[in-house]
């Protein structure tokens, strides 16, 4: 993950939106062209432009060149599952108190939309380390962090957490199953006393 910016970088993500709002999340390289509807925008012309600048397509279509929130990075996530959302992901973090440094686990990957906002917030000196037994999700949870420079932060397990985490002493711990409480023995085995305990059920029924 990069320090932040006035002025758009090599390797940096830029949000391009056109004149109706449509987005377009890209990785800005030199050379780089990005190509839509409404013409072609020539990475080069967003390079060292301010955020919030105005760049044009080879039409002249005007494109707004801004840096992406965090809101914005997990909406746009390539997905093959239902993601948490904001007003979720937000309540998440004030309630686990995840903050730099400290060490969060999670299980159930899923896309990887949690994933990303709980590296964000433990960043620079923390870890997060996420469970998955779909290696298919896993892989793609992957890419998604990669494309958003926060892959590193995190510590990837392909593993069924009935079998127990690896970690002892945990600050937090989340768990996104479908039966969260069938695991609470091995959530108080990774948990530092004191850790911060949090699980998402969907339904009723299951509250």
């Amino acid at each position: 993950m990069q320090e932040p910016s006035k002025a758009a970088k090599p390797g940096d993500l830029a949000l391009l939106l056109d004149a109706r709002g449509k987005p377009f999340l890209v990785r800005l390289e030199p050379g780089g062209r990005l190509h839509t509807h409404r013409g072609v925008v020539a990475h080069e012309d967003c390079i060292g432009r301010p955020w919030g600048s105005v760049v044009r397509s080879h039409r002249g279509e005007p494109f707004y060149l801004l840096e992406p929130s965090t809101e914005e990075l997990i909406r746009y996530l390539p997905r093959q599952t239902q993601i948490l959302y904001p007003k979720d992901i937000g309540y998440i973090l004030l309630k686990l108190a995840v903050r730099p440094g400290r060490l969060v686990l999670e299980a159930g990957t899923g896309s990887g939309g949690l994933t990303l906002a709980l590296a964000q917030a433990v960043w620079p000196l923390g870890r997060v380390v996420t469970y998955e037994v779909r290696p298919e999700m896993q892989a793609l949870a992957r890419r998604n962090l990669e494309r958003v420079g926060l892959a590193e932060m995190v510590t990837w397990r392909l593993r069924d957490i009935a079998e127990g985490f690896e970690e002892t002493e945990a600050d937090a711990l989340f768990l996104d199953l479908p039966e969260p409480w069938a695991y609470l023995p091995q959530a108080a085995a990774a948990l530092r006393s004191g850790g911060f305990f949090g699980a998402i059920l969907p339904t009723a029924n299951q509250v």
